[in-house]
Parts: structure tokens; sequence; C-alpha cells
């Protein structure tokens, strides 16, 4: 119940892995398999504890060697959360799974839909303080 599985589409690569903090940044541990459309999947199995391998808050990227065989670090596309290093501009996808007691709850409900289409415009470049 608490595996892991993570799916991207990358039809010009030639390899993928998963690495950060759960497994020390060991680049090629975790490799992805690929399917005949570009899709690669890994599941990561739960701990022998039952816990997540990976745990909510951890540092993450994805490592792909590309077409011409560079290894590349990028975040997932799919990352609902990303860090800023410290004292860097680079960023890391974290693995977003809190704890049920740490979830958003939302307080009210959801305004009704309403009938009717309201679109907004604004011109910025074209706006100014003259009256002209």
């Amino acid at each position: 119940p608490n595996e892991i599985k993570i799916k991207e589409w990358a039809p010009g690569a030639k390899a993928m892995y998963i690495h950060g903090d759960f497994n020390n940044w060991k680049e090629k541990q975790y490799p992805f398999t690929r399917d005949q459309w570009g899709v690669w999947r890994i599941t990561i199995p739960a701990l022998s504890d039952g816990s997540s391998a990976i745990k909510h808050g951890q540092a993450i990227k994805l490592l792909i060697e590309t077409s011409d065989g560079k290894l590349v670090n990028r975040i997932c596309p799919w990352s609902r959360y990303v860090q800023r290093a410290e004292k860097s501009n680079i960023y890391h996808g974290v693995f977003y799974d809190p704890p049920n007691d740490e979830i958003y709850q939302f307080k009210y409900s959801q305004p009704k839909k309403r009938d009717r289409l309201k679109i907004y415009e604004a011109h910025v470049g074209i706006s100014s303080s003259n009256e002209e």
C-alpha cells in the first residue's frame, strides 16, 4: 500500500532514474523501464516496516540519459511542490505525500457554478494615467 508508482513520458530518453534524499542521491539505484511508446515507469516498493521509501518533504529529481548519452537532472513535470536549494538557483522536486492529519480540509462549501460566463480582459500595455 505504501509503494510509489511513477510514470513519465520521455520518448527521446535512453534511460531514466529517480534519486534524491531518500537514497542519498545515488544516481542509478532506481531505474525506470520504458515501454514501446516512450512511457517510463517505476514502482518503488515500501520499506520492510511498511512505510514509504520516499518520505513526505524529501527532495527528488529525475536523472535522464539523453539520446546523445548526456546525463541531465530534471524536476518531474508532475511535481506538486518544488523548492529552491538554499543559497542556489537550483530547484528540486519535493515528494508531497502529507499524513492525513496534515492534509488541508476545506472549511467552506464550494461556490455554486454560475449559469453565465464572465470574461475579463485587460490591456496592460495600452493603459496609462494620461486621460488622452
